[in-house]
């Protein structure tokens, strides 16, 4: 069985590139430290999957990883700022929707 190091070494290669990417986007000298703490060993098992979607949905990702985690983080900043939770979001949908119109033209 693994030590919880062992595991969090497993876990760190994509946390640790998301959340570098993280900081570099908010700016500001922003820093994140790796939580030390003990962790529940499914934390190695988690993963995203879009798998079903994409079969029963016909979803398909449309932005890329990094785009999702630049909107994520331009979202969270105004929000901070103080602009309106709602706005930004309907905002971003409708930047998304552009998007996807010029994809198809």
């Amino acid at each position: 069985m693994a030590s919880p190091l062992e595991r969090k070494i497993k876990i760190t290669g994509p946390v640790v590139i998301t959340a570098n990417r993280v900081a570099e986007l908010w700016g500001s000298g922003t820093d994140w430290v790796l939580d030390q703490g003990d962790h529940p060993h499914e934390a190695s098992l988690l993963a995203l999957d879009t798998t079903k979607a994409e079969r029963e949905l016909g979803w398909r990702n449309h932005l890329g990883s990094d785009t999702g985690v630049a909107w994520t983080v331009d979202w969270e900043r105004s929000v901070a700022a103080g602009a309106d939770p709602l706005k930004t979001t309907t905002d971003q949908i409708a930047s998304f929707a552009t998007l996807l119109d010029d994809k198809k033209a």
